[in-house]
């Protein structure tokens, strides 16, 4: 028989061993509902995990200047900075910068002071900013080192920077990337220059490809910053990261079979607009076609979510005028390209091209395929009889479906001509471009846009895309006049779905009829130009007309407040319409009962004499022609 301590203490031993069995099993339970926990939460939702796993993919990027964590060395002071001691130049690896300051982030001032005023925020590092004139300094030099294993291993390198008002980029003395540069060259006596004044700041992420200059052990990235004048106000340098490639992370061509070019709201800018089922980030890459991608620019594109497809838009400023300029997408995580494709800018004084139609409709004929191979064939004469057209415009319909899944693939279809990748579109709303998220979500430029009314310039002509599908009418008109203001022109030109003057079955349809009443005495008293429209599916063109009443000039001579009125029939044939029985006091010409033809019509405007000549697609034989001047 154990005594009353010895069996105290056994009970003792055995709570404790309870407790530690209980421990250790509510361990186990605990791990094993954390591991359930994780794979639920993992795998929960496939489609909030695809953005991250996209983000993921092809990540193993090596970064060699991070902004807030890289030292520069820079030199805020006159001069050019000299050769060192050992004969090495600023800008490569080993110089010696023992009188150079140093510093991490960003740099700037503000007439000599830390101010929002300067990249739209405070400056990590105030820069000294008046030379001994107490004029502002011209040249701001830095330069940092990295290290790299193996330079054989990076296939792109890439970056991005914040600056004002222009830069020069070098690698171990070579340069890799420059913007803004001014024309004629920067000031030789004192290096100031700039293409062009700079509000705040300019951010862009740029990529090299030619990564020859890349070496094994220690690099030198160096960067000139520009001021524009000697009375600039302010200047700011952020390199926020600049980062290698390595090569295995190339994947296949991107399908650029969406994408489409759509005019800018100057001659210097172009918007590229991609439509894809692919969901990532994605940049726009672009240079002069001579660079050949050695230097160029790399914009991010701004994505919308349209329907289970995504449109990803990015407007391209700073061209100069008649300059090619060579472009492709980019997959900003794996480095996969599209095709290279190319554009033309005009040249500045020599008037407008630009190419015209009446309602693509894609998906109204007998299949969707079979109007875009139409549409194709159209667009192709279409560069044959005006081959330096700088834009194309289309009457709206651009597809014919209500159907959200059906209207998808019609606008497909419409942006698959690699025309359309080569000159810009600019497209108007039809009342069977229905779904209004896919039309404005999809052809919204990131710009001048109200309710699917837009406008550009182009070298004293104005086009104003007006939508007629909308019965705002004085706000219109007010934008209307606004654009004109705004852009004083010698030309003006609006483009609308609807035809008020149509030889069509809709000529005199109570909105037809509306329009009329509301627009065409407003666009007398502006004097509008010419009004270019679709709807109706029959081509006609009417006498110079003032207001309502006809003049009974088919061409010649335009006065003030007349305006000339042409509708387009269909551009791919998908649907045709007869002639509305009974005369039409105000068409000049029509293409009668039995024409059933897509036509294309090329438009040139010099000086002060417009000139219209509409050809059939099937044999490009000329269907009509007229002149007009001022």
């Amino acid at each position: 028989m154990k005594d009353g301590n010895e069996g105290h203490g056994m009970n003792k031993k055995y709570e404790k061993f309870k407790l530690a069995v209980g421990t250790t099993f509510a361990f186990f339970i605990l791990v094993a509902v954390m591991g359930i926990a994780f794979v639920q939460n993992r795998y929960a939702d496939e489609n909030i995990l695809e953005d991250e796993l996209l983000e993921i993919q092809g990540d193993e990027k090596f970064h060699y200047v991070e902004t807030g964590i890289t030292y520069w060395q820079y030199k805020d002071t006159e001069g050019e900075p000299s050769i060192d001691s050992n004969g090495k130049r600023w800008n490569e690896a080993g110089y010696l910068t023992e009188d150079w300051k140093e510093a991490k982030g960003s740099f700037g001032s503000y007439y000599g002071e830390l101010n929002d005023c300067v990249g739209g925020k405070y400056p990590s590092n105030l820069l000294n900013y008046y030379s001994a004139k107490k004029k502002a300094l011209p040249v701001y030099y830095f330069r940092t080192e990295f290290e790299v294993d193996d330079a054989r291993e990076i296939f792109q390198l890439s970056g991005e920077i914040q600056f004002d008002d222009s830069v020069i980029i070098y690698l171990n003395g070579k340069e890799i990337y420059k913007d803004n540069e001014p024309t004629e060259g920067y000031d030789p006596g004192t290096g100031y220059g700039a293409k062009e004044g700079v509000e705040t700041s300019w951010n862009r992420v740029f990529s090299v490809e030619n990564t020859t200059a890349l070496k094994n052990g220690t690099n030198c990235i160096a960067v000139e910053v520009h001021q524009i004048h000697e009375d600039s106000s302010d200047v700011y340098f952020d390199f926020k990261e600049f980062k290698g490639t390595p090569e295995w992370n190339e994947v296949e061509t991107l399908d650029a079979d969406g994408l489409i070019l759509q005019p800018g709201d100057t001659n210097n800018q172009m918007l590229v607009n991609w439509l894809t089922p692919q969901k990532g980030g994605y940049n726009v890459q672009y240079c002069r076609k001579v660079d050949d991608f050695y230097n160029y620019t790399e914009l991010e594109m701004e994505r919308v979510d349209i329907e289970g497809q995504y449109c990803y838009k990015a407007r391209l400023s700073n061209l100069r005028a008649g300059e090619t300029y060579s472009y492709r997408l980019c997959n900003r995580k794996n480095g996969a390209h599209s095709e290279v494709f190319n554009f033309t800018t005009a040249k500045q004084g020599e008037g407008v091209k630009f190419l015209f139609v009446g309602d693509p409709q894609i998906g109204a004929g007998e299949s969707v395929q079979q109007d875009g191979e139409a549409w194709k064939r159209t667009l192709e004469v279409g560069k044959h009889i005006l081959p330096n057209a700088e834009f194309l415009i289309s009457a709206g319909d651009q597809s014919d479906s209500s159907k959200t899944d059906i209207a998808i693939e019609e606008y497909y279809e419409f942006r698959s001509p690699d025309e359309l990748k080569n000159i810009p579109v600019a497209v108007n709303k039809g009342n069977h471009d229905t779904v209004k998220e896919i039309y404005e979500e999809q052809f919204m430029p990131p710009g001048v846009w109200d309710d699917a009314n837009y406008y550009f310039a182009r070298d004293g002509v104005l086009f104003f895309a007006l939508n007629s599908n909308s019965g705002s009418y004085a706000t219109q008109i007010e934008y209307l006049k606004k654009a004109i203001q705004n852009t004083n022109p010698e030309w003006i030109i609006v483009t609308m779905h609807y035809s008020m003057f149509s030889a069509g079955p809709h000529s005199d349809e109570e909105k037809i009829l509306n329009l009329r009443k509301v627009y065409n005495e407003a666009f007398s008293e502006l004097d509008v130009d010419l009004v270019l429209s679709g709807h109706d599916h029959l081509y006609a063109r009417t006498y110079l007309m003032k207001g309502m009443k006809s003049t009974g000039n088919a061409s010649g001579l335009k006065k003030q407040g007349e305006t000339l009125y042409l509708s387009g029939t269909s551009s791919t044939g998908s649907k045709f319409y007869e002639k509305e029985s009974g005369k039409k006091g105000y068409i000049a010409f029509y293409d009668g009962e039995t024409e059933k033809t897509p036509l294309i019509s090329a438009i040139t405007i010099q000086g002060k004499t417009l000139t219209i000549k509409t050809v059939r697609t099937t044999d490009m034989s000329v269907f009509d022609e007229i002149t007009i001047r001022k």
